[in-house]
């Protein structure tokens, strides 16, 4: 229970500093398409991500990609768990949720407020058992 009520109080946190999928995608786009310098005693080459991915014979390597079935991809699928939209248990998450809002409690901003979220969700939840 402990771990729960300290992922569903972290996740506001961290939330401040992740990035929307928008930018992700921006980010992404502008490091495959900038120019990786040579560096001299380097083994590595030197262009642009993009076109090294998309034509890897003009660096002197060849293209690993693979074809893959649809009963592969449906055994994957199967074995992977999709990421759940609550940051913890539901049940907790929904329990924490209601608890700050009776409280009157808002999301914190920094690690002290988290720390002190953490802690009232904690008595709170121990007074619930």
């Amino acid at each position: 229970m402990v771990l729960l009520l300290f992922l569903f109080c972290c996740l506001f946190l961290i939330r401040q500093f992740l990035f929307s999928q928008d930018e992700l995608e921006d980010i992404v786009e502008l490091w495959n398409t900038h120019r990786i310098r040579p560096y001299r005693n380097r083994v590595t080459p030197s262009g642009r991500p993009t076109i090294m991915y998309d034509i890897p014979y003009l660096y002197g390597a060849r293209r690993n990609v693979c074809q893959v079935t649809e009963e592969q991809i449906t055994a994957c699928q199967t074995v992977c768990k999709p990421k759940s939209q609550y940051p913890c248990d539901k049940t907790v998450y929904e329990l924490c949720c209601l608890i700050m809002e009776e409280s009157n409690l808002d999301e914190p901003h920094n690690p002290s407020e988290g720390l002190q979220l953490y802690t009232f969700l904690r008595n709170a939840v121990h007074l619930q058992l």
